[in-house]
């Protein structure tokens, strides 16, 4: 076993040898380095990634050593060591406590999920903090006094869709006039029944039924589908895998209201495969377009066989993101020239202009070792594998230590 450990290591060697940049960029974000050796290797490491680190533990001694460094708004919203409160009280002249949008998400220490928010906390940094992000945060010990105490600084959007809000028909009708109720509905934590839609039917009536497709509650209860079906959106349903189709007879029962093309995405129906023979004809009628929404669909029977027998009407980008295709190295040979593998173009200007897609990169149904990565290297655009934490926990972390770092960054 220590041999083939060793025989992998030697390989990634070898491939980050090949692409420093990727060695580079992986460890940075995604190696949980102690702080000693954070310090050893900061010069080498990229800062901005290193800032969105989520897995290294940090040190007050390390942290004031390059903290003139350090992207703060990313750190403040990744470093897990502000568990430690006293940390936060330390560094609260450095911490960005307002988020802001940024190619790695919400930053600002609202956004970091590590915090042990507490009434008092809040109360000794309510100056500083964004009552905006922190809306959005699960660890706040919520309740009507909290939430009553910052009432006017609250963003009622972020508290509409709140999973962990005491939510009762009570609570709701306390804050009736502050929700957001475009947001609202979208809570699937709410305890929602016709009576209660009923009530509010007035506040969300306008939204149509964009909304209500979004929340599976509505699409996933027969009784609130069968009386509010006229307001909710049927390729939603006939998509959904959690109904009981053949218990209640739902196919006949809501035949006229079924939307067929949806069906391609219902992976309880499709993965049966008599099923989908039985309703291929309502498929062919428009193949392209048919085959392009079942090519995301992981339930079908997936085999080179069945991929030949519709060869002209798959879409290669759909396919190439399916989780739930066979992947091996004989499926990726004998398409190797149909696949996409996904890329990514960062933007010289900002963050806002970088474009991409994914592809293979990306799809965690791909079984991603050393083996696989160097058979297809040359298909790989490594701007976008360098980004992948996918590839980096299934490939990389299980062999990469600290000895190996220290290989690495002696040959590049």
């Amino acid at each position: 076993m220590t041999t083939k450990i060793q025989s992998i290591q030697q390989k990634i060697i070898a491939f980050f040898f090949r692409h420093p940049e990727v060695f580079v960029r992986m460890v940075s974000e995604y190696f949980a380095f102690k702080p000693n050796e954070i310090q050893k290797y900061f010069d080498r490491l990229d800062i901005n990634s290193l800032s969105n680190n989520y897995y290294t533990e940090w040190d007050s001694t390390t942290i004031n050593v390059v903290k003139q460094k350090l992207d703060w708004s990313l750190f403040s919203a990744s470093c897990r060591s502000f568990a430690d409160v006293n940390l936060i009280q330390e560094f609260s002249k450095e911490i960005v406590w307002i988020s802001s949008d940024h190619e790695a998400g919400c930053t600002g220490l609202a956004c970091n999920p590590k915090i042990p928010w507490t009434e008092d906390l809040i109360a000794k940094y309510e100056n500083q903090i964004d009552f905006t992000a922190l809306g959005y945060a699960e660890s706040v010990p919520w309740s009507e006094k909290l939430i009553d105490k910052y009432i006017d600084r609250w963003d009622w959007e972020g508290l509409s869709y709140q999973s962990n809000l005491p939510w009762s028909e009570q609570f709701i009708a306390r804050y009736e006039n502050f929700w957001n109720w475009d947001y609202i509905i979208l809570n699937e934590k709410i305890p929602w029944t016709i009576p209660l839609i009923e009530k509010y039917f007035h506040r969300f009536d306008h939204l149509g039924t964009t909304s209500f497709e979004s929340n599976e509650i509505f699409t996933s209860n027969i009784e609130i589908i069968e009386e509010f079906g006229n307001h909710l959106c049927w390729n939603t349903i006939s998509r959904n895998p959690n109904l009981p189709w053949y218990d209640e007879s739902l196919l006949e029962r809501w035949k006229d209201r079924i939307e067929w093309e949806s069906i391609t995405f219902n992976e309880f129906l499709l993965k049966d495969h008599a099923f989908f023979e039985k309703n291929l004809h309502r498929w062919l009628v428009k193949p392209e377009y048919s085959f392009d929404l079942l090519s995301y669909n992981t339930s079908l029977p997936w085999s080179i066989p069945f991929i030949d027998r519709f060869i002209d009407y798959w879409s290669w980008k759909k396919l190439s993101e399916n989780e739930g295709l066979p992947w091996s190295f004989e499926l990726i040979d004998h398409y190797i020239d149909r696949w996409e593998w996904g890329y990514f173009e960062p933007s010289e200007d900002d963050a806002e202009s970088d474009t991409g897609e994914r592809g293979l990169i990306g799809n965690s149904g791909i079984p991603w070792n050393i083996d696989w990565i160097i058979k297809y290297e040359e298909y790989i655009d490594m701007e976008a594998f360098k980004r992948d934490w996918i590839i980096w926990d299934k490939a990389f972390k299980p062999f990469i230590d600290e000895k190996l770092i220290n290989t690495v960054f002696r040959l590049i």
